[in-house]
């Protein structure tokens, strides 16, 4: 029981730190000039021509997928939630981004190796979904 109210506990405060960085990413949008975003290094790194910073840059960004794609269960409802929209539809999307960015990750973990340029599985990192970075 311990272990449910502790998982209960972290997924709230990450619900409220969520929301929190959704809602400031949402008042620095509009304020900062577009050269001064931030970029993701582990998502430009990926999308490099050279071998091996293009190999451990994708390494990085599906260890990244992988381990951090059920933010997705917590930032979609909240997404959804400001926009108007249903938290429940939020919730739906939340499930199924969840396992695709998990799932892409874990695909990448096992393909960093292939050259770039040929084959790419995702385009982005969750340190974008929690708001770090402007992908």
């Amino acid at each position: 029981m311990k272990g449910l109210s502790l998982l209960v506990g972290v997924g709230c405060a990450v619900v409220v730190m969520v929301g929190a960085v959704e809602a400031a990413k949402v008042t620095q949008t509009a304020a900062v000039p577009e050269a001064a975003k931030k970029s993701c290094g582990v998502c430009n790194t990926a999308e490099s021509t050279n071998y091996l910073p293009h190999a451990t840059g994708t390494l990085g960004r599906g260890i990244t997928n992988a381990a951090l794609g059920w933010t997705e269960l917590f930032a979609q409802p909240v997404r959804a939630g400001k926009a108007g929209d249903n938290v429940l539809v939020g919730v739906g999307k939340g499930l199924g981004h969840t396992i695709k960015r998990t799932l892409l990750g874990l695909g990448e973990v096992l393909t960093f190796w292939v050259p770039p340029g040929s084959l790419v599985l995702a385009d982005d990192c969750a340190f974008g979904t929690m708001g770090l970075t402007d992908r």
